[in-house]
C-alpha cells in the first residue's frame, strides 16, 4: 500500500460526497499497490443521469501520473451525453490520444484533464 495513493483515493472521495450533484456514488473498485492504482466508481445524478468513473494511475517522483482513465456520462434512458478518455484511437486528432466522444462526433481535448475538470463541465451543462 502506497500512502499516497490512499490520500488521492480519499481525495476523489471525497470530492464525489462534495458535488452537489451526485445523488449517491458505489465504489466498485479501489486499488492500491506501491507504485500504481485504479478506480472504477459508479454515480448517480440528482436527475438520475449516471457517471462512471475509471482511472488507472502510476506514482512517479511521488506524484500520480494518470496513465488511462475514461469519464463517462449518461442520462437516465443510457444515451450517451459525453465520454472524455484516453484510449488509442482517433491518432488523427490534435492533443491525441485525449478526446471526448458525443452521440454524433468525436472532438480533441485541449488538454489532458482530470476527474475534477470533467465534474466542473457536468456541473456546467
Amino acid at each position: 500500500m502506497n500512502d499516497l495513493i490512499t490520500r488521492y483515493l480519499i481525495d476523489i472521495e471525497m470530492l464525489l460526497i462534495k458535488t452537489p450533484f451526485i445523488y449517491d456514488y458505489e465504489i466498485i473498485r479501489a486499488d492500491n499497490f506501491e507504485t500504481e492504482g485504479k478506480f472504477r466508481i459508479k454515480t448517480k445524478t440528482n436527475n438520475q443521469d449516471t457517471i462512471d468513473l475509471f482511472e488507472y494511475f502510476t506514482v512517479t517522483n511521488n506524484i500520480i501520473v494518470i496513465q488511462k482513465y475514461h469519464y463517462h456520462w449518461q442520462d437516465s434512458s443510457n444515451n450517451l451525453i459525453c465520454r472524455w478518455d484516453n484510449a488509442p484511437h482517433h491518432k488523427s486528432l490534435p492533443n491525441f490520444p485525449h478526446h471526448v466522444h458525443f452521440p454524433e462526433h468525436v472532438e480533441s481535448l485541449k488538454t489532458e484533464i482530470s476527474i475534477v475538470n470533467f465534474l466542473e463541465y457536468v456541473n456546467k451543462n
